[in-house]
């Protein structure tokens, strides 16, 4: 392990900061891309990325679980964020939300070459985490921050399988550099996206409050209740009956009256009393009919008919309308 140290050219009580920044110096000024066709540099860069990983491996392994939300498991979380593929120069990170990093991608880097993942160019890592899933692929260039001097080219391959693969030479550098500051962007947008679902799940429970009581106020007073809706049925047939009862009694009335006419005729043959000096005997008769069905009613009320507001039941507006015909007889 100190031969990694060595390569690094830092020592073993080296801080993580340390260690990053010695990393990213060395590996920036032996970089391929800085030296086209150099063998040398290019088996430096390797030694390099290959040391840079198996120190900090060495450092995750000294800490213990109760220190997990150390700063320093923090540092090494940000710095070794998922599984390193040496030969194949990659790394395979676990995400959240794919669809937002791939959102956070074209926006962070809008000059990205973007497509599906080849099936032909993929490697171990992709082979193992992410066969058979489909893949978004992007090849972007960046520059370091604060250095200017030289573009890095690299591919990020994010799977709906929440896994994102970076592969190519400069994948560390661009992890050192950025994935970091984009795991972050991509959780504020969770973030406000989430908000967003509360605020319109808000709204539209508010609107339901509203349409109910808006419901509610226009339903009317008499409305009866689902347990009462049969018992309205019930009532509904009595209605019924007793509207024939009501043809019942006015054709009891024509009846009764023409006994009355008859009595009338009797009584003036045999030269008695007549009965105009008394209340009409049609109206007694009525009367007393009527205070029958009303008491027949109340013992059999029904529902108030909403389309008859000067009846208080439907029975009262069978017994109001055989009375009318009593006083239309007179």
């Amino acid at each position: 392990m100190e031969g990694h140290y060595q390569t690094l050219g830092v020592s073993t009580s080296a801080s993580i900061d340390e260690i990053r920044s010695v990393f990213l110096e060395k590996s920036v000024a032996s970089h391929p891309d800085r030296h086209p066709g150099n063998l040398s540099a290019s088996v430096t860069f390797k030694k390099l990325n290959e040391a840079f990983v198996e120190v900090l491996k060495d450092l995750q392994s000294e800490i213990e679980d109760e220190d997990e939300d150390s700063e320093m498991a923090i540092k090494l979380g940000d710095l070794l964020p998922g599984e390193v593929d040496i030969k194949g120069s990659g790394m395979a990170i676990s995400i959240e939300h794919p669809k937002l990093w791939k959102q956070a991608m074209r926006a962070e880097y809008p000059t990205a070459v973007v497509g599906k993942q080849r099936k032909n160019s993929n490697t171990g890592l992709k082979m193992k985490y992410a066969k058979g899933s489909t893949g978004t692929r992007f090849t972007i260039r960046f520059k370091l921050k604060g250095n200017d001097d030289l573009t890095y080219k690299t591919a990020l391959s994010i799977y709906d399988c929440d896994l994102m693969v970076v592969t190519g030479p400069s994948y560390y550098i661009w992890i050192i550099n950025n994935y970091k500051d984009l795991k972050r962007v991509v959780q504020e947008m969770y973030n406000e996206k989430m908000a967003k679902e509360t605020d319109d799940n808000g709204d539209q429970d508010d609107k339901t409050a509203g349409e109910q009581e808006e419901g509610n106020e226009s339903a009317p007073v008499s409305m009866v209740s689902e347990s009462s809706n049969c018992c309205y049925k019930d009532c509904g047939k009595m209605v019924g009956l007793l509207e024939k009862l009501s043809e019942q009694v006015e054709s009891m009335g024509s009846s009764l009256e023409k006994l009355v006419e008859s009595q009338k005729e009797i009584v003036e043959k045999l030269g008695g009393d007549t009965l105009d000096g008394d209340e009409s005997a049609e109206n007694s008769r009525y009367e007393d009919l009527k205070e029958w069905l009303e008491g027949f009613c109340k013992e059999n009320m029904v529902p108030k008919d909403p389309t008859a507001p000067a009846h208080t039941t439907q029975v009262e507006k069978v017994a109001s309308e055989g009375a009318e015909g009593s006083g239309k007889s007179n």
